[in-house]
């Protein structure tokens, strides 16, 4: 299914009720969807990649994945340094983790794109000896949410 919305208010009313079979509210400052390449729905909350025109096709990623994603997606299009992503991933909680697992969490991000149907495979560019960024022609949408949490299952 595509769409095609004046507004995002109209897009963001169509990605409640199309997105799996759950129409998700949220509350709080920091809940967000991020909608990547007007393709992918990237939900931090629920650590949940799905395809807006595929909701059968989703993923959920690992915490320090979607951690990952999330700070790559906030930071987009700059580089993320290598030390950033253990800081802000790992070290605040009390976890040291060595350039392996890095590069273990990124090839599950790059996984989980390529199940949810994003072909391209340098969305997210290793800058060698520097850190990763997403490439800074991906079209990256953030969506805010302020309504009081609610969860209910489609029929």
């Amino acid at each position: 299914m595509s769409c095609y919305a004046a507004t995002a208010s109209d897009y963001t009313q169509w990605c409640l009720l199309t997105l799996s079979n759950y129409v998700m509210f949220w509350h709080g400052n920091n809940a967000m969807l991020w909608i990547i390449n007007d393709n992918i729905e990237f939900n931090p909350e629920m650590n949940r990649l799905a395809s807006l025109s595929r909701p059968d096709l989703n993923i959920i990623l690992t915490t320090p994945a979607s951690r990952c994603l999330r700070l790559l997606l906030e930071n987009a299009p700059s580089v993320v340094s290598q030390q950033t992503f253990f800081q802000k991933v790992w070290e605040e909680d009390g976890m040291v983790v060595s350039a392996n697992t890095l590069y273990q969490n990124i090839s599950i991000i790059r996984r989980g794109l390529r199940t949810v149907g994003e072909n391209e495979d340098t969305l997210i560019i290793t800058v060698p000896r520097r850190g990763f960024q997403i490439e800074p022609g991906v079209s990256i949408m953030t969506i805010r949410k302020d309504f009081a949490q609610t969860i209910e299952k489609k029929g």
